[in-house]
C-alpha cells in the first residue's frame, strides 16, 4: 500500500511523490532495533567489564536473596549482549523487540518498587560511571525505552 504525497513549488507547480507504507515502516521498525540494541550493548558491556559493580548493583535492589542476585548478575548482560547484536545485525526482530519491550518494564517496575520503599541506589544502568541515582529522571528514560520498544514490537507485527 501507498500514500501520495502531492508536493507543490513556490511556482505553483505540482510534484507528485509516492512513499511505499511498508518501506517506511520497516525502515523505522529498524532503526528502533538499532538503537536499542545499542543501548543494550552500551548496558551489556559496562557490565561485564565491572561485574562485582552490576553485582552490588543488583543487591541493591533488594529484591531477593544473594543466589538470585548473583543469578541475574551473571545471565543479565550475556543477554542484553545477545539481543543487542541481533537487534543491531537485524536477527529476530519481532522476537527482539519484544523481548527488549518485556525487559524494559519489567526494569521500570523494579525501578518503581526501589523508588517507592525509599532505597536511594544507583540504577546500575551503565555501569560505575554511567549510572544515575533512581528517580524520575530514570524511571522517565526507561519508560520512554520501554514505550519505543513496544511500538516496535507491534509495528513488527504487522
Amino acid at each position: 500500500m501507498s500514500a501520495s504525497i502531492e508536493a507543490v513549488t513556490p511556482s505553483g507547480k505540482s510534484l507528485p511523490t509516492t512513499i511505499s507504507d511498508g518501506r517506511v515502516l520497516g525502515t523505522a521498525i529498524r532503526l528502533i532495533a538499532i538503537a536499542l540494541g545499542f543501548v543494550f550493548l552500551r548496558s551489556a558491556l559496562a557490565h561485564l567489564a565491572n561485574p562485582y559493580f552490576f553485582l552490588s548493583s543488583v543487591y541493591d535492589y533488594q529484591l531477593g536473596g544473594p543466589r538470585m542476585g548473583e543469578a541475574v548478575a551473571l545471565v543479565l548482560p550475556h543477554l542484553e549482549l545477545v539481543v543487542g547484536v541481533c537487534m543491531i545485525v537485524g536477527l529476530w526482530p519481532r522476537a527482539c523487540l519484544s523481548l527488549a519491550a518485556g525487559m524494559f518494564w519489567l526494569f521500570l517496575l523494579i525501578q518503581v518498587i526501589a523508588w517507592m520503599r525509599g532505597l536511594s541506589i544507583s540504577c546500575g544502568c551503565f555501569g560505575a560511571s554511567g549510572s544515575e541515582t533512581i528517580g524520575f529522571r530514570s524511571m522517565a528514560f526507561v519508560g520512554a525505552i520501554a514505550l519505543t520498544a513496544t511500538a516496535g514490537a507491534f509495528a513488527a507485527r504487522r
